[in-house]
């Protein structure tokens, strides 16, 4: 293969590579891998998206075996970003790490699914494969 070729492969391979949105090994501009987590069944993965002078967003992506993308989700990421716990079945166990106003030391919380969840999701969770359950773990 000629060099003018394989410049021409390489260049399409990175101008279309991405273009599927249903798979989860791709990201999409201004948008960084933050955490990955494997179960047998699905992977997640939470990305960080740079919202320039309005701050950042996180994607929560649940992804089948094969990386293809069973549900996404937005979440809040402006200056603390959520992390996740664990997969058990269809139900997902995240934490945020928020500030709070007292000196008893650690404390877990439950953080209602509406003040972090944004979009699709946030309109109408009704209609979300997965169950999504944020922990507040300062």
């Amino acid at each position: 293969m000629s060099s003018k070729n394989s410049i021409l492969l390489l260049f399409c391979t990175a101008l279309f590579g991405c273009s599927n949105s249903q798979d989860c090994k791709c990201l999409g501009n201004n948008e960084v891998l933050i955490q990955e987590l494997k179960s047998t069944a699905n992977i997640i993965k939470l990305t960080k998206v740079e919202q320039g002078a309005f701050g950042s967003t996180i994607n929560l992506k649940v992804c089948d075996s094969s990386n293809i993308l069973i549900e996404q989700i937005g979440l809040r990421g402006e200056d603390y970003l959520p992390t996740v716990d664990s997969i058990t079945g269809k139900k997902i166990f995240i934490h945020y790490s928020f500030p709070e106003n007292c000196n008893s030391g650690p404390t877990e919380k439950g953080l209602k699914f509406e003040s972090v969840v944004l979009g699709e999701a946030l309109l109408d969770s009704s209609s979300l494969k997965f169950s999504y359950t944020f922990m507040n773990k300062k």
